[in-house]
């Protein structure tokens, strides 16, 4: 509850922070995680990061060696792809020079390149396996799991959906 309400006060700060702009005509903000410029398309993953045990990050981020891993990445890769379908942020992919549209469920997943890699823009992929040492305090021996396919999202509802469940699956 805590992210999602985190999230919200960003979106109304910002809001705010335009229209108390002098000069605010054209300008605008727009959340979302795909767009479409002059030939090209760009893309931008809502990042999610999960600290989890060292264990469990290995069994995650490492190939499979007989420990089970191939398992733990199974179960979190079909998590991650079938939430889209109940959380995805929906988008309209302009075709034939704007005569067509194509509804997307997620704008993200056409973007998406491998299951796994340590790069967040060149390979993109579901799960970054990059080991970065973030923990402090009373997290240090807990690891990163960065996430870069989900889609932002406008709905409360889909963020508090798209969080808990991917932190329910974290825990078991």
């Amino acid at each position: 509850e805590d992210l999602v309400l985190a999230e919200k006060a960003g979106d109304i700060i910002l809001n705010a922070l335009i229209k108390n702009l002098p000069d605010p005509k054209g300008l605008f903000l727009m959340k979302r995680t795909a767009t479409e410029s002059v030939g090209d398309c760009s893309t931008w993953g809502a990042h999610e990061n999960y600290m989890i045990t060292d264990r469990l990050f290995r069994y995650l981020t490492e190939n499979s060696n007989g420990d089970f891993s191939f398992d733990y990445q199974t179960i979190l890769i079909s998590h991650l792809i079938s939430r889209q379908l109940l959380g995805g942020a929906g988008h309209l992919l302009s075709l034939q020079g704007g005569t067509r549209l194509k509804f997307l469920v997620s704008p993200r997943v056409l973007f998406l390149k491998q299951l796994k890699a340590a790069c967040t823009t060149a390979d993109r992929s579901i799960i970054n396996t990059r080991n970065e040492p973030w923990a402090k305090g009373n997290l240090i021996g807990l690891k990163r799991l960065h996430l870069i396919a989900g889609d932002m999202n406008r709905s409360d509802w889909s963020v508090y959906l798209k969080i808990g469940t991917t932190f329910l699956l974290l825990l078991y």
